[in-house]
């Protein structure tokens, strides 16, 4: 199930519950102070459960932006040894002296066959 899937499944889940305690509330054979000392309880039950969902999710985003943070300061880093490393590599190439013979060597198939190279 995807998570889009399990939210909407979720939700369901709490307002089918919400839902069918507040009918069977209203067609219990009660007194009326009765019903509203179940629907006090039942209400103050409800919104505790529905506080530590909200404490979990709360702390599970937390923990997913902590965990972004370290990876995207990794990749930054990763980043920046890679582009230090080419820096160095091009200044050692910079850095390499190509000897005459190499400068002087024929560019093409026509200046192979030119006299004055061989």
């Amino acid at each position: 199930m995807s998570d889009k899937g399990s939210k909407n499944f979720l939700y369901g889940f709490i307002l089918g519950g919400i839902v069918g305690a507040a009918l069977a509330f209203l067609y219990a054979p009660r007194t009326g102070k009765e019903l509203r000392e179940s629907i006090k309880n039942g209400t103050g039950k409800t919104i505790s459960e529905l506080d530590g969902y909200f404490e979990y999710a709360r702390n599970s985003v937390g923990q997913v932006v902590n965990e972004a943070k370290k990876k995207s300061e990794e990749l930054v880093n990763q980043a920046k040894n890679l582009m230090q490393e080419s820096e160095e590599l091009l200044s050692k190439a910079k850095d390499i002296d190509i000897d005459e013979d190499i400068k002087n060597f024929p560019v093409s198939g026509i200046d192979a066959y030119k006299p004055d190279h061989f």
